[in-house]
C-alpha cells in the first residue's frame, strides 16, 4: 500500500483495517479493497507506517489520533473490489453502536455526579435536591437516560438476533443503529452539559471530571458518521431495503407487550410518522435531505416510547419506565431544535440568513 492516510484512529495499533483503491479500481467506494496491515509482520514492516504528527484533538486524547503515509507497506488482502467497503461497513455497525453504548455510559457518569452533589450542596437554606426547579431539570435527564438505554440496548439485542439469522432482525438493524447512534451522541452532549450547569462552577473546573467527559463526548455525534450521514443512510436503508418495515413492526410489537397499559398515543405517533414517512419519499432529493433528520429524530422518540412501555409491563421496571414515559411523551423529538417544524417550506430563508451570519 502506498498513500496517505489523513485520519488515523489508535495510530499505534499493531494490526490496522485499511480501506485502499485497488489497481485499476473504479471511482468511488465500489473500487476499495480491505487489507490487513500488521505492524510487526513481516519483519520491518512498521518502518513503511510514517507517523506525521498526532492530531491535537478537542478530546478521547488517550487514543491518539494520527496523521499516517504507507510506503509501500505489506498488507493481506481481505476483501476485494466492490467487496472491501461492504466488509468494513460491518465493522462500521458494531463501531457505531459501540459509539451508541459510549453516549449512555457517558449520560450516566455526568446523572451520577449532578445527582451526588445535588445530594449535599445546599442553596436557600435546602438540598438543591429539594428545589423544585434543580429536580424537575435533573429528573428529565433521567428520563431521557432511561429512554435512550431501552432503544440503544434493544438495537443491540437486533444486532445479535441478526447475527444469528434473523433476516427481520437484520433489516431493523440497518435503521436502528443510525437511529440511537444519531440520538445517543446529541443526548450524551446534551446531558453532560446540562449535568455541569445544575452542579455549577464546580464543575467546571479541570479537577472535576465533567470537563474531560464533555470534551469526550463531543466525539460521539462526530466519530463514525454524523448526524447529517446518519440521517442519510437512514434514509438509504428505507430506500432500498425497506428497513422502515421492520421499525414499524418492532414498535407495534412493543406496544402488544405494554400489558394492558395506554398504548393510543403512541399508536398516534405511529400514525403519524407512518404518514409522514409516505410523504417524505416523494419529495425530491434535495427536499428529502431538509426532512429526513425531522422524521428520524420524532420516530426515534416513538420507538422509545413503545420500549418504554414494554418495559413498565415488567414489575420491577413499572415505576420508572412509567415516569419516564410520561415525561419524554410531552417532548416530541430529540433535545436540539435542529431542522424542527417544517424545514422543506422555510428554505427560503437559508440563503439570507446565512448570508447575514458571515457577514
Amino acid at each position: 500500500l502506498t498513500g496517505d492516510k489523513w485520519f488515523c484512529s489508535n495510530v499505534a495499533a499493531d494490526a490496522i483495517l485499511a480501506l485502499a483503491r485497488m489497481p485499476g479500481g473504479a471511482p468511488g467506494t465500489k473500487g476499495l479493497g480491505l487489507f490487513l496491515v500488521l505492524r510487526q509482520k513481516p519483519a520491518g514492516n512498521s518502518a513503511t507506517i510514517r507517523i506525521h504528527r498526532l492530531k491535537n484533538k478537542l478530546g478521547v486524547r488517550s487514543m491518539p489520533t494520527g496523521e499516517v503515509t504507507f510506503e509501500n507497506t505489506e498488507a493481506f488482502l481481505i476483501a476485494g473490489e466492490n467487496e472491501g467497503f461492504k466488509q468494513m461497513a460491518e465493522m462500521l455497525n458494531l463501531s457505531r453502536l459501540y459509539n451508541a453504548v459510549a453516549s449512555v455510559a457517558g449520560m450516566r457518569r455526568a446523572l451520577l455526579e449532578g445527582l451526588k452533589f445535588g445530594s449535599g450542596r445546599k442553596a436557600f437554606g435546602r438540598k438543591l435536591d429539594e428545589l423544585p426547579l434543580w429536580r424537575a431539570a435533573m429528573t428529565d435527564l433521567v428520563a431521557e437516560h432511561l429512554g435512550i438505554f431501552a432503544l440503544v440496548f434493544d438495537t443491540v439485542r437486533a444486532l445479535d438476533n441478526a447475527d444469528n439469522g434473523d433476516d427481520e432482525a437484520r433489516k431493523l438493524v440497518r435503521i436502528a443503529i443510525p437511529m440511537a447512534k444519531a440520538l445517543s451522541g446529541k443526548l450524551a452532549v446534551f446531558a453532560v452539559s446540562e449535568a455541569m450547569e445544575a452542579i455549577g462552577g464546580n464543575a467546571y473546573i479541570e479537577e472535576s471530571i465533567l470537563p474531560r467527559l464533555l470534551r469526550d463526548c463531543q466525539v460521539l455525534p462526530i466519530w463514525e458518521g454524523t448526524t447529517h450521514i446518519l440521517t442519510l443512510d437512514a434514509l438509504r436503508a428505507i430506500q432500498k431495503e425497506g428497513s422502515h418495515e421492520a421499525l414499524f413492526a418492532r414498535i407495534q410489537l412493543a406496544l402488544s407487550r405494554a400489558n394492558r397499559l395506554d398504548t393510543v398515543p403512541v399508536k398516534a405517533r405511529r400514525d403519524d410518522d407512518v404518514k409522514n414517512l409516505k410523504t417524505l419519499v416523494k419529495l425530491s432529493a434535495e427536499l428529502q435531505q431538509r426532512e429526513a433528520r425531522q422524521w428520524l429524530e420524532c420516530t426515534g422518540r416513538t420507538f422509545t416510547l413503545a420500549l418504554l412501555l414494554e418495559s413498565a409491563a415488567h414489575p420491577p421496571l413499572r415505576k420508572a419506565c412509567l415516569a419516564a414515559y410520561k415525561r419524554l411523551s410531552v417532548r416530541p423529538t430529540g433535545v436540539m431544535p435542529v431542522c424542527h417544524g417544517k424545514p422543506a417550506e422555510l428554505s427560503d430563508t437559508e440563503a439570507v440568513l446565512l448570508r447575514s451570519a458571515t457577514r
